[in-house]
């Protein structure tokens, strides 16, 4: 499958997902999730999540958010 044809699905298959009303995160974070495992399959689709999520809870402002929600 040719780069243009993945990104024309892509892009409509959100623009789908946007007309019909879901949130624009949602949207977005599950046509990345269906592409990446449509198109790297078992290999290492389902570690991108993961590894994005692990990325995220070890970024260092985070870990003062809850003291500033504690705070206030």
């Amino acid at each position: 499958m040719s780069y243009e044809m993945i990104a024309t699905l892509m892009f409509s298959s959100m623009m789908l997902m946007l007309l019909t009303g879901q949130r624009v995160f949602g949207a977005i974070g599950f046509i990345a999730v269906v592409s990446a495992l449509l198109l790297w399959g078992d290999k290492g689709g389902y570690d991108i999540g993961f590894a994005a999520a692990m990325k995220l809870m070890k970024w260092y402002p985070l870990l003062t958010l809850p003291m500033f929600i504690f705070m206030g």
